[in-house]
């Protein structure tokens, strides 16, 4: 793939990095979200709460076989990140901040009163939130650092969602939203690479 540096604050940064302690680039990660229009506003509001001790970050399981997950514990919200190349670390970060910042979604999913139904819809939503943000995300990098469009259109090509926005029906797959058919299926198959 080729490289593709991207510039924070004076610094060049190289989207193509494998990020081998995700937690120590939080920081790298804020910064570069805080200097694009339709991200700044969450950075900023993200960053303060982390400041705040009101989220946490951390170093996610390999195992778990998604690069960034948000969990909501005990009216406590945390985001667990691995290693992987710097710039789909920061568009799996920014889907999981957006996630992160939506406490009237996190609260219903934490509720015991919600149905299955219920619940299936306001994963839904926030999954089309989070995903709709992350594909504004993408449009804004590939804007100001022109190198970042190969990038993205390499990792799509290997049908990693992170670097297009999905369609309702991915979404619902990818999430066991929707029983996976026999023509869906093969959608399925196309939809990888996302939490």
């Amino acid at each position: 793939m080729r490289s593709c540096f991207i510039e924070i604050g004076g610094h060049n940064v190289l989207l193509n990095r494998w990020v081998g302690k995700p937690e120590h680039e939080v920081d790298i990660l804020l910064r570069l979200l805080g200097e694009l229009p339709e991200t700044k506003t969450h950075a900023l509001e993200f960053g303060a709460r982390l400041s705040r001790g009101e989220i946490a970050v951390s170093d996610l399981d390999t195992e778990n076989g998604v690069a960034a997950r948000t969990f909501y514990q005990d009216k406590h919200v945390s985001i667990k990140i691995d290693g992987s190349e710097l710039g789909l670390l920061l568009v799996h970060f920014y889907h999981e901040i957006i996630h992160a910042l939506d406490q009237e979604a996190l609260e219903k999913l934490d509720s015991k009163d919600l149905s299955p139904i219920e619940k299936d819809k306001v994963t839904f939503k926030a999954e089309r939130k989070a995903f709709d943000a992350q594909a504004e995300l993408v449009k804004a990098l590939q804007r100001e650092f022109p190198c970042s469009e190969n990038y993205f259109s390499e990792h799509q090509l290997k049908g990693n969602v992170l670097a297009r926005n999905p369609t309702d029906l991915e979404i619902k797959l990818l999430y066991g939203l929707v029983a996976v058919s026999e023509n869906s299926n093969s959608v399925a198959r196309q939809v990888k690479g996302t939490h």
